[in-house]
């Protein structure tokens, strides 16, 4: 099994350079194997090729091409840009929409649905026991929670 180093962190993927010469030809400054996102103009050349193969089926070569990029695409943009944590109330609205949740689903862990509207429309923080609460029963993330607690 081949390895892409990402800063630190390796990631064991399958190589498909018998899948997609043109891919491994474009992306990357260094040799064949080394895949690495060098600068924002191999970034753009990654989105455009991630854009042909986002939804090739599982167990293709595509699919082991698609990983790879979403994999070196996460790992240049982390390095080279500062995204910040999430503001809270788009960390919630992002996990009611993976949910399928309503405002109405929140109010064990934020109060009634006044407060949970204030949260959700920014006019009210939220508390330490609402970021524990949402944390514990939504598994959304402390870093996302707690930038404007009170």
């Amino acid at each position: 099994m081949e390895y892409i180093s990402a800063g630190l962190l390796r990631y064991p993927v399958r190589l498909v350079d018998a899948g997609n010469p043109e891919f491994l030809g474009k992306i990357g400054k260094n040799s064949r194997k080394s895949w690495l996102l060098m600068d924002d103009d191999d970034l753009k050349r990654a989105f455009r090729r991630l854009e042909k193969v986002f939804q090739a089926e599982e167990g293709t070569a595509q699919a082991d091409e698609r990983d790879v990029l979403v994999t070196l695409v996460g790992a240049y943009e982390n390095n080279h840009y500062d995204f910040g944590p999430a503001d809270p109330a788009e960390a919630i609205k992002f996990r009611m929409e993976q949910g399928g949740l309503t405002p109405r689903d929140l109010e064990p862990f934020i109060g009634p649905s006044g407060r949970v509207s204030e949260v959700l429309n920014r006019k009210r923080p939220l508390s330490l026991r609402m970021v524990k609460r949402l944390h514990d029963g939504l598994k959304i993330p402390y870093e996302s929670l707690l930038t404007e607690v009170s």
